[in-house]
C-alpha cells in the first residue's frame, strides 16, 4: 500500500485568495476566478466589481521579482495588497500570513491612507476581509 501524499499546508491566505472570497460572497460573476487545488484564485490583477455595483476592488502589485536580484516596482513601497471602494468608502486591505507583520513602509502608507479618509485593515483570513467589507455596508446603511 502506498503512503498518502503529503498535503500542502499554507500558513495563511494569499492576496488572490482573499479577493476571490470577497468577490464570490458579494456575487461577482466568476470571471477571472480559477478553481485550483488551493481553492478559488484570481487570474491576473484585473479590476473586479460586485454584482450590486457597490464594491470595486483590485489587487495591487507593489513589486515583483524578475530574477537575478532585479525587481519591478508596480506601485509605491508599502501600498496595500487590495485596493478599491466599498459602499462609498475608500478601502485598502493588507493581507498577512500568520506571524508576519507590516513593514515600516506599509505602516507609513497606512497612516497616509487613513489621514486622507480611507479605511485600512490588516487581514489574516478571508473571513476578516469580509467582516471589514460588511462593516462598511452597515455604515452605509446607517448613514
Amino acid at each position: 500500500m502506498r503512503p498518502a501524499p503529503a498535503k500542502l499546508v499554507l500558513r495563511g491566505p494569499r492576496e488572490q485568495d482573499v479577493q476571490a472570497v470577497i468577490l464570490a460572497v458579494l456575487g461577482q460573476e466568476q470571471v477571472g476566478i480559477t478553481n485550483t487545488k488551493r481553492g478559488p484564485q484570481l487570474r491576473g490583477t484585473g479590476l473586479h466589481i460586485s454584482a450590486d455595483g457597490q464594491v470595486m476592488i483590485w489587487r495591487q502589485n507593489s513589486g515583483k521579482p524578475l530574477g537575478a536580484g532585479w525587481n519591478f516596482r508596480g506601485a509605491p513601497r508599502g501600498t496595500a495588497d487590495i485596493i478599491g471602494c466599498a459602499y462609498g468608502y475608500p478601502l485598502a486591505l493588507e493581507v498577512k500570513r500568520e506571524h508576519s507583520y507590516q513593514s515600516p513602509d506599509q505602516k507609513i502608507w497606512q497612516r497616509h491612507w487613513e489621514q486622507a479618509g480611507g479605511v485600512y485593515a490588516v487581514v489574516r483570513s478571508p473571513g476578516e476581509a469580509l467582516a471589514v467589507v460588511d462593516e462598511l455596508r452597515r455604515r452605509r446603511a446607517a448613514a
